[in-house]
């Protein structure tokens, strides 16, 4: 394997953290102002009228006896009451309305101590430096840090962007965090490591204290999954999983992707819909899909960078040769042969997970995982960066006021002001030629009807947002990524269970870990469920309730195009009990189906292949579908063969009306 494959097939399967999910869900107002403008996200909250008890219709059970972030409501069985609707709507709009207040009155903003800022920040960048000494050593620390900008591959266009968005909360504008946000495969969530030892705990690592000494709350975030592409599922999902107030969102699904390039460009787009319109961050050596982003930074006014995973890794094996005495921890064993983590000893120090699993090999420790060395490097180069940037993005305010003389009301309005016109951009945005077909649906029509276009989703895979902080169940119960949060039913107990009643709610499903303190520290992501047997009576399953149609901008689609994703199987190998979309076609002498759906009352009579999980829904007169009275779909589901198990983790109504 050569130096660039061992780094980059390692990294590209995901990342892990340590942190529970930030405090609270915040829009940056100017964005979430801009959709004012524009009509296309913020309208006045329409709630429909009829009320759905999802914690009945999931199989919600919630753990009430652990620690969880912020607190859990005081019931677990519940249905999406107006104060839980309306708590949901005040998180969505509480930026929105600090911004606007912000924008009227830019002169009421107080003078900021910038020289102290810039002073108490170089300090703690010196600190920073000394840190990375010790764990690197003067050679190393100096040969790979002091050359960040060699691995990170970013515009001045876009480097203005970054800092414009550390500037806006420097001023107060948009909330005091800063927050990453890592999205990938198995790699990025650390599989096979401890999840305190992903690239995304060491940013935070490295780049929290220098974000802290300027009065910023620097976050990050993993919510990777193993196995899982970046579309369909994920990047039409992107709001329910990822959450809507984003700085930095990273994309690590090289290896799972691989030639699907259209999936980034769907990452991008749908990015680019997001009320925060996050920095993309690529985490991938390939200049190829780099140059996908392209058009999202030159026409649609976002941000874009890259970890260049070939540079870092000829910097690292192109260093020098050491004995190990003079070697710290975080390089000993990294480099072997002139190959990363590959060979001798530096495949057999590649894992130290001894402290929560003990002495042996554990599922995930890999070849195409990368190790704990890897992972600390990649976090610290990046923290590294964005630390500097920040710096930067302080000298420059500095500079504005003290050499420019601009007031503080002139430079945040016209940081504002910037801010708002790039937002504006995004319809400028020409996709490439996204080389994918959708039985028979050209990508270009593709793209028109459904890269842009707003969405709604429920999803039940982990770790998502709408499922820590109750919005799929609609009991507004929140939690962490172990506790609090409503999970659903016990695999075992939802199969062996008794046949449910006709238009029973469809339940949502989860395989419980073993409990231990080894499980604990290395799973972060579970592939869960919706089931229907072919034991039960035709199932309900009604999209959205309450706490969803206000989590997604408060307004109903009332007309959409739907698509449905079945599970995920490891490996491509499901169950034989299994039953999926294409049983929808009628295939035994009698002209029944296996399975059976309708919306509405309207029958699902055939299904358009996104790829092999993910399928829009047809009718008998295309792919639209109406809402009812009450703007939602409810979605009825038999499976007619006995023993056999409908499952899928997806439904997304994506908007007919541009």
């Amino acid at each position: 394997m050569s130096t660039e494959a061992g780094i980059n097939s390692k990294i590209e399967d995901g990342a892990s953290v340590k942190e529970p999910l930030p405090t609270s869900r915040r829009i940056p107002a100017a964005l979430a102002f801009v959709f004012a403008l524009t009509v296309m996200f913020m309208v006045s909250p329409v709630l429909f009228s009829a009320e759905v008890d999802m914690s009945e219709e999931l199989g919600v059970t919630s753990i009430k006896d652990r620690p969880v972030i912020r607190g859990s409501n005081s019931s677990s069985h519940v249905s999406a009451s107006p104060e839980a609707t309306s708590d949901v709507a005040a998180g969505k709009d509480s930026k929105m309305k600090n911004y606007q207040q912000e924008e009227e009155s830019f002169s009421a903003l107080a003078d900021i101590d910038i020289k102290q800022l810039l002073q108490k920040a170089n300090l703690a960048k010196d600190q920073m430096e000394e840190q990375l000494k010790r764990e690197y050593g003067d050679d190393y620390a100096d040969m790979i840090f002091h050359k960040h900008h060699e691995i990170i591959n970013i515009s001045n266009v876009s480097e203005e962007r970054l800092k414009r968005k550390m500037q806006l909360k420097l001023l107060g504008i948009g909330g005091n965090e800063f927050s990453w946000m890592t999205a990938g495969h198995s790699a990025a969530a650390a599989h096979g490591n401890l999840y305190h030892q992903s690239y995304t705990q060491s940013i935070e690592d490295v780049a929290r204290d220098i974000f802290a000494s300027v009065g910023l709350e620097f976050k990050a975030t993993n919510f990777a999954m193993g196995g899982m592409r970046s579309g369909p599922e994920l990047c039409f999902c992107m709001e329910a999983v990822y959450g809507s107030d984003i700085d930095v969102l990273s994309w690590d699904f090289g290896m799972t992707d691989g030639r699907d390039s259209w999936k980034l460009s769907c990452w991008g787009s749908r990015a680019s819909a997001l009320p925060s319109r996050p920095i993309l961050a690529l985490i991938d050596g390939s200049a190829g899909r780099f140059s996908q982003l392209q058009p999202f930074e030159l026409e649609g006014g976002m941000g874009t960078f890259q970890m260049d995973f070939a540079r870092l890794s000829q910097l690292v094996t192109d260093a020098p040769v050491k004995s190990e005495e003079e070697l710290t921890l975080a390089v000993k064993y990294l480099v072997c042969d002139k190959k990363i983590e590959s060979t001798g000893p530096c495949n057999d120090f590649k894992f130290n997970t001894t402290e929560a699993c003990g002495p042996g090999r554990l599922r995930g420790q890999t070849s195409w995982h990368p190790g704990w060395k890897v992972h600390m490097l990649v976090g610290r180069v990046v923290g590294y960066f964005l630390a500097n940037t920040l710096i930067s993005a302080v000298n420059n305010l500095n500079a504005r006021h003290y050499t420019n003389l601009d007031s503080w009301e002139i430079i945040s309005k016209t940081l504002y002001d910037e801010d708002i016109s790039d937002s504006l951009k995004r319809a400028n945005i020409t996709l490439p030629n996204l080389k994918m077909k959708v039985d028979g649906m050209d990508s270009e029509t593709f793209a028109s009807l459904f890269l842009s276009r707003r969405n709604m989703c429920r999803i039940s895979l982990r770790p998502a947002r709408s499922r820590f902080e109750g919005i799929l169940t609609g009991t507004g119960n929140v939690g962490n990524f172990r506790y609090g949060f409503d999970t659903g039913l016990k695999e075992r107990d939802a199969k062996g269970a008794e046949p449910l009643e006709p238009n029973k709610p469809v339940p949502m499903v989860y395989e419980p870990t073993d409990g231990s303190a080894c499980a604990n520290a290395t799973q972060i992501d579970f592939s869960d469920f919706f089931l229907v047997r072919g034991q039960d009576g035709p199932l309900s399953f009604v999209f959205p309730n309450s706490l969803e149609l206000a989590y997604h901008g408060g307004e109903p689609i009332e007309e959409g195009f739907i698509m449905m994703c079945m599970v995920l199987c490891p490996w491509g190998k499901c169950p034989a009990t299994d039953i999926f979309l294409d049983a929808i076609i009628p295939v035994d002498g009698n002209h029944t189906a296996g399975l059976e759906i309708s919306v509405n009352g309207r029958s699902v009579v055939g299904t358009k292949t996104l790829d092999q999980r993910c399928h829009f829904l047809e009718n008998e007169h295309g792919l639209q579908w109406d809402a009812n009275e009450n703007g939602q779909y409810d979605m009825k589901i038999n499976v007619r063969k006995d023993g056999m198990h409908f499952r899928f983790t997806t439904f997304t109504v994506v908007h007919a009306k541009p």
